[in-house]
């Protein structure tokens, strides 16, 4: 069994609790409730500043973007990629089909 359940936001997290919106899965989801999690898309800024953030090698603003270079140095030879100068992409998402 998981750890967490996650699902798109915190009120769908609560709805998928209810009859009408559980699509028959309310039940087990309600014994979970407490490891059930609404995760918001978007970057909270709060926590996930370069300013701030201690989990990059070097902090910076939009006054500074030049310390970006190490970060970029650090993220290469972290996952064994070849230096290079073209862009850098990650992107967390679902993967499935798109929801109209």
């Amino acid at each position: 069994m998981a750890d967490a359940v996650t699902t798109v936001s915190p009120t769908y997290a609560r709805e998928i609790l209810t009859e009408d919106l559980g699509m028959g899965l309310q039940g087990i989801l309600s014994a979970r409730r407490d490891n059930l999690i609404g995760i918001v898309n978007g970057i909270d800024m709060d926590v996930w500043n370069p300013e701030t953030d201690p989990y990059i090698p070097a902090n910076y603003d939009t006054r500074s973007l030049g310390r970006r270079a190490a970060n970029r140095a650090k993220l290469e030879e972290r996952f064994g990629v070849e230096e290079g100068s073209g862009p850098v992409m990650s992107v967390v998402s679902r993967l499935g089909t798109k929801i109209k």
